[in-house]
């Protein structure tokens, strides 16, 4: 049964004949308009209707988007507050060494120092500071 017709769902045809007679006696020659009336009353109320559970489902949403938010701020927040902590909590290290990309090969290693016939490494030999001249930028070494 269509929902405009739901609020007759109760009458019987004696009941109904006798609202149609009343409404014929009530309102005469004017009847079709008041129906008309009636009809069109009844389409904005719907259209009314309709338009205030739009609004409400819309601001629900937004609500739970907004308490989604902050749910993830709070979370992120306590992350960041727990590396706090444990950073704070490790002693002082040495500095980082910059990460080699992913993929590329290892640096090569220095080459060990020759061994001399003795068997220990020969001395480091002595740089000598250049010898002051003229002003301007250091000469290249030969």
């Amino acid at each position: 049964m269509s929902s405009s017709l739901a609020i007759f769902s109760g009458l019987g045809p004696l009941e109904f004949a006798a609202l149609v007679i009343l409404g014929i006696m009530l309102y005469g020659k004017n009847l079709p308009a008041v129906a008309r009336t009636l009809g069109r009353t009844i389409g904005e109320f719907r259209k009314q209707m309709k338009s205030v559970e739009e609004q409400v489902r819309r601001e629900a949403f937004q609500e739970e988007l907004r308490q989604a938010r902050d749910e993830e701020d709070r979370k992120e927040r306590e992350e960041i507050e727990r590396l706090e902590k444990r950073r704070a909590l490790q002693p002082p290290s040495a500095p980082v060494k910059p990460m080699e990309p992913a993929g590329a090969p290892p640096a090569p290693a220095a080459p060990p120092p020759p061994v001399a016939a003795g068997g220990s490494p020969p001395a480091p030999a002595a740089v000598e500071p250049p010898a002051a001249g003229p002003a301007g930028p250091p000469s290249p070494l030969p």
